[in-house]
């Protein structure tokens, strides 16, 4: 339980889980939405959910380690607490940057099916 509650050393070990995610997320999603406007199976385009899925699920601990009300978050924000402003960030920027990206890849796949539904008829 002590190791769970130490701080980070620098913001690189809170985001960089949720940022690879992103990265290689955000990488196969485009790939599958190449290959389903090529006309091809969007095997990828789901992958690419799933990684992403599974950066906001890495980054929702440290995230939640910072806005929760349990006594162990308001112990992590005390030892938090003179570290910086951009370690705080990291820990928000861990669970949104994901999450924000699914909101994207989820409104861009609802925008190519209008456009391609409508260009068919």
């Amino acid at each position: 339980m002590l190791l769970a509650m130490l701080p980070p050393a620098s913001w690189v070990d809170v985001l960089l889980l949720p940022g690879l995610a992103c990265l290689f997320g955000a990488l196969a999603f485009i790939l599958g939405l190449r290959t389903q406007l090529q006309g091809g199976k969007p095997y990828w385009k789901y992958v690419g959910l799933l990684i992403l899925i599974l950066g906001a699920y890495a980054g929702f601990g440290p995230f939640y380690n910072v806005v929760g009300g349990s006594f162990e978050a308001i112990a992590y924000k005390d030892l938090l607490r003179g570290r910086g402003q951009k370690i705080m960030i990291a820990h928000w920027a861990g669970f949104w940057l994901p999450v924000s990206l699914i909101l994207i890849s989820l409104l861009s796949e609802f925008v190519i099916r209008r456009r391609t539904d409508r260009s068919e008829f």
